[in-house]
């Protein structure tokens, strides 16, 4: 495993062009290009503010500001967006790069992992106008939100993973792009979103703790809105076994790919 990854690192000019054509072609042609960008997270914050905090009245638990609830969905919404995207985008993304699995020697977990690196930027465009709005209603911010960065990895080291899995399987079974599309769908009312964790039933915590976006939902919310650090123990689970999911992610990925270009 460690000589793909040297061999992977060899070819990181290459990931990060993919990357950036990603990063450029989601807006190539549209009159605002990539300040859509910045204009897609707020749209959807508009959306679900008016549905859910005016017309639903919906509050976050016992906290009655609409202020509240608007920076606690959204933070939800944005890590769920990342979540959906890698994953939806990635499940084609060696089909979509057939040609250059065929005609060039690449490793082609590469082309997963772009579409992974292209949500997490988007990602931090969104953490950053959601800090901006957190500034803009509480007149401060965290010295906790300068720990994101860091223990959001773990979350993205189990999208890689899902991303490589998701990616060699629909190479044989197309079918599963539309799977994963439809499965995104469930998972936006599967996961804290909406409403915090603890509004459910006990043994529904319980069970929901295994919903890859609990945790990572959870822990943004408590350092960047909430100024407290996470239950650390229950990182440095998640971390290892984020890392767990990771290794067998890319073994089963390296298992298949050499497969890659006799099927597309």
């Amino acid at each position: 495993m460690f000589s793909n990854l040297i061999t992977l690192y060899s070819f990181k000019q290459q990931l990060l062009t993919f990357t950036y054509n990603d990063i450029l072609n989601q807006y190539r042609g549209t009159f605002l290009g990539m300040i859509w960008v910045f204009i897609f997270p707020l749209l959807m914050l508009t959306l679900f503010t008016f549905v859910f905090g005016f017309i639903f009245q919906a509050r976050w638990g016992s906290e009655l500001s609409l202020e509240h609830y608007i920076l606690m969905l959204f933070c939800g919404l944005i890590l769920y967006q990342c979540f959906s995207d890698s994953l939806t985008k990635s499940s084609s993304a060696i089909i979509s790069y057939s040609n250059y699995i065929k005609k060039i020697a690449i490793p082609s977990e590469i082309f997963p992992i772009s579409k992974c690196i292209t949500s997490i930027f988007n990602l931090f465009i969104s953490l950053i106008i959601l800090l901006i709005f957190s500034i803009y209603y509480n007149g401060f911010f965290y010295y906790t939100t300068f720990l994101l960065p860091f223990f959001l990895i773990p979350f993205f080291l189990t999208i890689f993973s899902f991303s490589l899995i998701i990616s060699s399987i629909s190479v044989f079974l197309r079918d599963l792009i539309q799977i994963v599309t439809f499965s995104m769908s469930v998972l936006f009312f599967i996961s804290p979103i909406l409403y915090p964790v603890t509004s459910l039933p006990i043994i529904i915590q319980k069970i929901i703790i295994f919903n890859p976006l609990t945790l990572p939902i959870e822990i943004t919310r408590k350092l960047l809105i909430q100024g407290q650090l996470p239950d650390m123990f229950v990182f440095c689970m998640y971390f290892v076994i984020s890392l767990f999911l990771l290794v067998i992610g890319y073994k089963f990925f390296k298992s298949l790919d050499s497969t890659f270009p006799e099927v597309i």
